[in-house]
């Protein structure tokens, strides 16, 4: 029998049919197994010749001394591994019983309790399979590489099922250790972790509001940044059942990884929501001058109360309520010439229009080319200029948030940047 996961469905969701799978429509092993135990007896269905002992399979820990305890593996990971066990026993019978896999299995539980995460197959990704190999490793070399193939097989199955979105689907076991040190140097200090919660609460302007609950989102949803920037402000995902109260987000993949709908753990839910609905609130300005730019093409972007300025000869102050930068000298510097005639300088409005217009990105109006999502639909996306603390930003113009801009708003390799959102609000 042969498991076809849910193509638009969550992992969690796909982990939940399949254990259902494995438990109850699976018979490897026989019939009669009681899934819920923590020993497996296989040994009816292995012959091993000269070792006449019991085969089982221990889905529970050993003691210091190395005895099994009766204390099972914790949930949801022993329902998981089991399922993966027996289903991909069903799939080709072998020889000998998967006691090897179980082994790596448990490996790499013991590398999500280092890490501190909690023990779930549909979160896993290369960094916790370098960890596991990294604690075989020190046992021997050659049990490192096979607990590195098991996982590298585990991770490939996990992936090409929709079971673990970010599991890589062609890991290579044998990370150095030069490359393990060299990737430490380069994670944040205590003090930058300790201040980035701080930084958060003190934020008020638009801009550190920004970075601090981009932030805030790589924490409740790790995952790569650039799969952050292809968020849609609508990227909330209701539940079909109108009793599952789970809190979703709707998730762009990178690296090969499909579009896919990512859950977000109940204890960090009201930190999601709030940090979804500050950047919403953020941006939303700008995801209208966006929208109007799609409307009216090759027009600029004028608020209601200036229309009537549209087609005629502009002032310094005309050009202010128009860009929301009060230097008098910005029109100068742009070099734009102004209009003969005159007690003051007047500008022409095509010029002014001309200019803004070209500020366009080049993909306008789609942002991300992946995905198709739309300047005009992107939760990232603000006024144009709003990270740059040497002007202002423009009212009538719009730009995407880069991974530049959130990388000079926190650390650079020699420190604080001078625009370092944490050191702003944490020096008050």
């Amino acid at each position: 029998m042969i498991f076809t996961p849910d193509g638009v469905a969550s992992a969690e969701s796909n982990m939940t049919r399949f254990i259902a799978f494995a438990k109850e429509d699976l018979t490897i092993w026989g019939p009669d197994l009681i899934f819920d135990e923590p020993i497996w007896d296989v040994t009816d269905s292995y012959f091993v010749r000269g070792r006449p002992h019991r085969i089982k399979l221990r889905f529970c820990d050993r003691d210091k001394e190395g005895t099994f305890t009766p204390v099972p593996l914790e949930e949801p990971f022993a329902a998981q591994i089991k399922s993966v066990l027996r289903y991909r026993e069903s799939i080709e019978r072998r020889e000998a019983a998967p006691l090897l896999s179980l082994s790596a299995y448990k490996t790499l539980l013991q590398a999500y309790r280092t890490t501190g995460m909690v023990p779930n197959l549909t979160n896993l990704t290369s960094s916790l399979v370098d960890t596991a190999v990294a604690i075989a490793g020190e046992t021997s070399s050659y049990h490192a590489a096979r607990v590195g193939v098991a996982l590298a097989e585990l991770s490939r199955f996990l992936f090409t099922n929709r079971l673990a979105p970010f599991a890589p689907p062609d890991y290579r076991h044998g990370v150095s250790r030069s490359y393990r040190k060299a990737s430490e140097k380069g994670l944040p200090s205590e003090e930058a972790l300790e201040a980035l919660p701080k930084a958060r609460l003190l934020a008020t302007h638009p801009r550190d509001v920004i970075l601090t609950n981009v932030m805030a989102l790589l924490v409740v949803a790790p995952s790569r940044i650039n799969e952050l920037f292809a968020l849609p402000s609508h990227c909330e995902v209701r539940p079909l059942d109108p009793h599952d109260d789970r809190y979703m987000l709707w998730w762009a993949g990178s690296k090969r990884h499909q579009d896919f709908i990512k859950g977000i753990p109940e204890a960090l839910t009201p930190l999601a929501k709030e940090s979804i609905g500050l950047l919403r609130k953020c941006t939303s300005a700008a995801r209208d001058v966006a929208l109007w730019y799609e409307k009216n093409p090759g027009a600029l972007f004028l608020t209601s109360d200036l229309e009537h300025l549209r087609g005629k000869d502009l002032s310094v102050d005309d050009i202010s309520l128009i860009t929301g930068i009060t230097s008098k000298w910005w029109a100068t510097n742009r070099r734009l010439k102004s209009v003969v005639g005159g007690p003051t300088a007047r500008y022409s409005f095509g010029e002014v229009e001309r200019l803004f217009i070209a500020m366009l990105p080049s993909t306008f109006p789609i942002m991300d080319r992946k995905t198709g999502l739309k300047f005009s639909e992107a939760l990232l996306v603000v006024p144009k200029n709003l990270f740059d603390m040497k002007t202002q930003a423009f009212t009538c113009m719009f730009e995407p948030i880069t991974y530049s801009r959130v990388q000079e708003g926190f650390m650079k390799a020699g420190g604080y940047s001078h625009a370092s959102a944490c050191r702003r609000q944490t020096s008050l």
